[in-house]
């Protein structure tokens, strides 16, 4: 006998017989009892949850044009680009991190001193650099581009801005992992509001510009920030759009990088109505892109669309049942660790509330949870960005009361059904839906599938159905390590 728990059987004499609700995967699972008398795993289901909200930019009132965000893999944090509301209307960023359901911002830092609006960032996972794009009112509205480096702690230095040459309305950013370059999507305002791309190569943390290819001459109409997105699977690029030439219809193009050089499919409708903004992004589980756009014909309301790439065509499933009957200011972002997508808007309907909705790609279709109220009064809400190592999205906008400040929230894209309540055990082995099995209930020790555990260390079962030492969030405490295979289940109540 080497440590106490030996003293002990597995259970302890509190080893209990109960009916699953939902699959137990394995022994060592904590588990909940429901209110029909049965176990149920532990795991994320239902609408989203939204934290308290918070201000990045500290005191500083921000401009209504939209902001950008991009989460940097390496340091563990995001980049959040705004516009300063005080002339001449600077362009700003400050980094964030989330830790539970809490976010924490740097020092805000100047990228420009000009007059800037409409940026959008991404991250460069090669140069460990972000990208921002913006356009540059000062010097006739032309599209720039400027590298952020950001430190371990989340400081931020700025690099040199590389000016395109083009005027535009807007632009939007996307990391091409294939061929380890950004590209930079915009309206080029110059040139009858052209479609066009650039590849964008960045040196240290000079970016410098290719030449600009034209994916609609006739002129797009609504661009937005999130417009562009990169699919992993495909390695090709889609660009969202309204077709200024063809009633402005929801319209998408596939785009292929080679060197320095940009290629397109031919430009697909996925929505025979005018589209009054769009954005996309790609669900790397699925394999899809997802778009959620305006319908400006329906009322302005919310809706989306899966397209597929193949080669380098887009095929589109029907379109979702509406998200909300009218709306603006749309901001996405997939959640890799729980494989869903996350959307925020204003909701227009009532008021101008914001309010972030789950979708879940099955197939060419794409299903969503009922809305959640994120924030109350938003003047704009254009950006969202997914963290990947809390599993938590950041949405920021500004608000409409007060003195306008940058505003954000921590959107958990689904709700836990664990509470301290309803913590009841950890199951002894796998047990099948409607199957019976045994679960080790409070005050007994469980001793069944469970490993690597901190003698004398106390444990919690997350929301997510891990067990680990972490106590905030959603986190439950459930007892005390024995030894490294066994925990006595405190009881609490």
């Amino acid at each position: 006998m080497t440590n106490l728990s030996d003293l002990f059987p597995a259970g302890a004499g509190k080893q209990v017989s109960f009916v699953a609700d939902g699959a137990i995967s394995a022994a060592g699972k904590p588990v909940t009892l429901t209110a029909a008398g049965k176990v149920a795993p532990v795991g994320m289901t239902g609408p989203p949850e939204v934290s308290g909200q918070t201000t990045p930019s500290g005191t500083e009132p921000v401009s209504g044009s939209n902001s950008g965000m991009t989460y940097d893999s390496y340091r563990n944090r995001l980049l959040i680009a705004f516009t300063e509301a005080a002339w001449p209307d600077s362009g700003r960023c400050v980094s964030g991190a989330i830790s539970g359901t809490t976010a924490t911002y740097g020092t805000a830092i100047n990228f420009s001193s000009n007059n800037v609006e409409r940026e959008s960032a991404c991250f460069d996972s090669d140069n460990n650099v972000s990208l921002l794009s913006f356009r540059d009112q000062v010097t006739s509205d032309n599209l720039k581009v400027v590298c952020i480096t950001m430190d371990v702690s989340g400081g931020l230095t700025a690099g040199t801005i590389v000016d395109s040459g083009d005027s535009t309305a807007a632009s939007a950013l996307t990391y091409d992992t294939t061929n380890n370059v950004a590209v930079v999507a915009y309206q080029a305002s110059s040139s009858s509001h052209q479609g066009t791309c650039r590849v964008v190569s960045i040196s240290g943390t000079t970016p410098s510009l290719g030449a600009a290819a034209n994916f609609n001459t006739g002129g797009v109409a609504y661009f937005d920030g999130q417009s562009i997105a990169f699919d992993s699977n495909a390695d090709k690029f889609v660009v969202t759009y309204g077709d200024a030439t063809n009633s402005v219809y929801g319209t998408a193009v596939v785009g292929t990088v080679s060197g320095t050089t940009i290629t397109y499919g031919t430009p697909v409708v996925f929505k025979s109505d005018a589209v009054y903004t769009s954005c996309i992004t790609f669900d790397s589980n699925a394999n899809k892109m997802v778009i959620a756009f305006i319908d400006q014909n329906d009322g302005e309301s919310v809706n989306s669309i899966v397209g597929t790439v193949s080669g380098t065509a887009i095929s589109f499933g029907s379109v979702s049942a509406e998200i909300a009957a009218k709306g603006e200011a749309l901001g996405i972002a997939f959640d890799s660790a729980l494989n869903k997508v996350v959307l925020s808007y204003v909701e227009r309907t009532t008021s101008d509330k914001g309010e972030v909705a789950v979708g879940t790609v099955s197939g060419t279709s794409i299903t969503w949870t009922t809305p959640v109220e994120f924030y109350s009064a938003l003047y704009s809400g254009e950006s969202m960005a997914y963290n990947v190592s809390s599993a938590n999205c950041l949405v920021a906008y500004r608000e409409s009361t007060g003195s306008f400040y940058l505003k954000a929230n921590v959107i958990t894209t689904a709700g836990t059904n664990l509470t301290a309540a309803n913590f009841i055990g950890i199951s002894d082995a796998a047990i099948l839906d409607t199957a019976s099995g045994n679960v080790t209930i409070k005050g007994g020790i469980a001793a069944t599938g469970l490993t690597s555990l901190t003698p004398a260390s106390d444990y919690y079962a997350q929301g997510d159905g891990t067990i680990s030492t972490v106590s905030t969030g959603s986190a439950v405490k459930i007892g005390k390590a024995m030894s490294a295979t066994s925990i006595n289940l405190e009881y609490q109540s």
